[in-house]
């Protein structure tokens, strides 16, 4: 067999596949979503209507921007529903959704889920001390406008700031109300 097929054509069909790997890699990188930059918009939007909602103690308003079936998962592995979420916020517990937003990364996936990762200082009361915490947070549209359907925090193990040094945490995180609850770990 080998005697029939020239050496050019066996080196042309040797480097097929790679042709075929370099096209799929081609084809599969898709250019940015020309919506991005106003899903990204609309999604931050949610976000503050959440922070005005907690700040206005609108509990209301605040079930209309988490879906129904919304969970977080804590630091520390506690996982809360919408209705204690709501209560933890409505209750000044330090939350993801007050902290001020850093390093704000957001994925938009056909237009109808968006996926926002970042970093935070978050308050532990317990200890008083500001840790830093990488979080997440997945926001839907199914037509009535977005809603955060999820959120995780996970605890980085970068060294916690005294929560009495106010000029090391941005004061985004200090207006938040006094607490009313007892004291919990960092969210």
């Amino acid at each position: 067999m080998k005697d029939f097929i020239p050496m050019q054509t066996r080196r042309l069909f040797a480097l097929l596949p790679l042709a075929f790997v370099a096209l799929a890699h081609a084809h599969s990188a898709t250019p940015a979503n020309p919506d991005d930059a106003a899903i990204d918009k609309a999604v931050r939007t949610t976000r503050d209507a959440i922070q005005q909602a907690v700040l206005a103690n609108d509990a209301e308003r605040l079930q209309a921007l988490y879906t129904s079936e919304f969970t977080h998962t804590h630091g520390s592995g506690k996982v809360d529903g919408r209705a204690p979420r709501i209560v933890s916020l409505l209750t000044a517990d330090p939350t993801v959704e007050m902290a001020p937003i850093a390093n704000w990364e957001l994925a938009n996936y056909s237009g109808h889920t968006a996926v926002v990762r970042g970093t935070a200082p978050i308050l532990n009361k317990k200890e008083n001390q500001y840790y830093q915490f990488r979080w997440i947070q997945v926001y839907v549209n199914g037509g009535e406008g977005w809603k955060m359907a999820a959120s995780q925090a996970t605890r980085l193990s970068t060294a916690p700031v005294p929560a009495d040094d106010a000029a090391a945490v941005p004061l985004r995180q200090l207006s938040a109300k006094p607490a009313a609850s007892p004291a919990s770990s960092a969210r």
